[in-house]
């Protein structure tokens, strides 16, 4: 999915597949809780736009995920797979 409509950020790309909304984070920084916050707004803006319902989110990360990021997106729905 081209997320250039949504963010100019570049380090970020989602597929969506069936009921999976699957959003990858490739950046040479650490994921922190600023950026669990503009995910969270970058799905709900995804969701908005497309009228997409009831949809599992994942999130996968190649850097170091934050304690404090991870709680939140789990808090949020979402299932995380972090690798680095």
């Amino acid at each position: 999915m081209d997320l250039s409509e949504f963010t100019k950020k570049r380090n970020f790309s989602c597929v969506l597949s069936g009921e999976n909304l699957i959003f990858s984070y490739v950046g040479k920084s650490r994921f922190v809780l600023k950026d669990a916050v503009f995910l969270e707004r970058l799905c709900l803006d995804i969701l908005e736009k497309y009228n997409i319902k009831n949809v599992n989110f994942s999130f996968v990360s190649h850097s170091a995920l934050c304690s404090k990021a991870k709680a939140y997106l789990q808090m949020k729905g979402f299932s995380i797979n972090a690798s680095m």
